[in-house]
């Protein structure tokens, strides 16, 4: 048996989801610390030939507090996200019949 144990991620890489089809039992490790800027709750994306932070603001609380016992402000993060997702997609060189697709799903 093959056991893989990452912590998650927002917005996880290819790597993590190509782990988790080769494992026979995939673990999300989130009884451990979060730790401040890192990936638990952001990532970036490319804009503009450069990068842009997608983020998913956390309740200040105790560095002892776990990463499944944290406060995620959904709301806050959710609007700012899709903004930053919107302004990402309008200056994407995307062919048009990618876009007639994604409006019709």
């Amino acid at each position: 048996m093959i056991v893989a144990i990452m912590q998650p991620y927002f917005f996880p890489y290819i790597g993590y989801f190509q782990l988790m089809q080769v494992v026979d039992t995939f673990v999300f490790f989130d009884d451990v610390q979060y730790i401040d800027r890192g990936w638990v709750n952001r990532n970036r994306i490319p804009l503009d030939d450069k990068s842009a932070w997608l983020t998913m603001p956390v309740r200040n609380a105790s560095r002892s507090l776990p990463i499944n016992q944290r406060e995620y402000l959904l709301d806050e993060g959710v609007r700012t996200i899709k903004r930053k997702l919107q302004t990402v997609y309008r200056t994407m060189d995307v062919s048009e019949s990618f876009r007639t697709h994604q409006h019709s799903a």
